[in-house]
């Protein structure tokens, strides 16, 4: 059986007295629409948007719009991006047994992907914290939940920031009141390349088996295993040397020396004879 429109113009289809589908004389089909901009274009409401040129071919129109797949709870759904060599180069799955979404590229599935949990893994299907890039495998069985941040390789590995010429790079610490607390940041450019380490309060260095290292505080003074420094510089120690001066010729007629200035009432720096 055939339908047939002979003419130049559109073959309507009509239920309850009402046209709700068209084929126009270029072959593009309507429904709910009478002008459609794709081969098929599925209209509810009128949007007053136009379809781009490549995305022609199944235009979706409405005020709220979606495209449902409905899989099994044990099954899958997929959007597949093929060609003449591959019919599955590219795509998007979601396995609803695990909850878990995929996306494939390159012919290959779970170059990312995104767990039930919200985990995300680059470069791994198994991602372990919230943000896992994975470039190689560094050997590690366990990872701290702490690090929501994770990123592993089999060999060096690097964070690279970077910024254009008389700009400053770097990490900063926000409290919940949007507050910087700290930063740790690299200037580079016609002021001279510099590192900028900002704390609040105090930074420490801490050394394992020897607890804490240099305390630099927030009014200038430097402690040295002590951390709690009331002087420009204190140093704490429970014996034996605790400041020592090496010449760099370490010939025996070598000699350092140590020069003590003080400031006048007016901050001029002189020397007592």
């Amino acid at each position: 059986a055939y339908v047939i429109q002979r003419e130049n113009n559109p073959l309507l289809f009509y239920t309850n007295d009402t046209p709700r589908m068209r084929i126009d004389s270029s072959g593009n089909v309507g429904i709910g629409e009478t002008s459609p901009l794709g081969k098929l274009h599925i209209k509810a409401e009128d949007t007053g948007a136009t379809a781009g040129s490549v995305g022609n071919l199944l235009v979706l129109e409405g005020t709220t719009n979606g495209l449902s797949i409905l899989s099994s709870t044990s099954g899958a759904g997929y959007i597949l991006f093929g060609d003449a060599d591959d019919t599955a180069h590219g795509g998007i799955g979601y396995d609803h047994s695990s909850g878990a979404m995929r996306f494939r590229t390159g012919s290959t599935w779970d170059q990312v992907k995104i767990l039930a949990d919200g985990k995300v893994g680059i470069g791994t299907d198994s991602p372990a914290n919230k943000l896992h890039v994975k470039a190689g495998a560094s050997g590690a069985t366990t990872f701290d939940a702490r690090y929501n941040l994770t990123l592993e390789d089999d060999g060096e590995n690097y964070i690279g920031i970077y910024s254009p010429s008389n700009s400053f790079g770097g990490v900063r610490f926000v409290n919940a009141a949007s507050s910087i607390r700290g930063y740790i940041d690299y200037y580079h450019g016609t002021q001279g390349d510099k590192m900028q380490i900002y704390a609040q309060n105090q930074i420490e260095f801490n050394f394992p088996g020897s607890g804490s290292g240099p305390v630099f505080k927030s009014d200038g003074n430097v402690g040295i295993k002590i951390g709690s420094p009331t002087h420009s510089l204190d140093i704490l120690d429970d014996g034996g040397e605790q400041l020592r001066i090496l010449a760099w010729d370490q010939s025996t007629s070598a000699r350092a020396n140590i020069d003590f200035w003080y400031l006048d009432a007016g901050g001029s720096p002189y020397q007592n004879s």
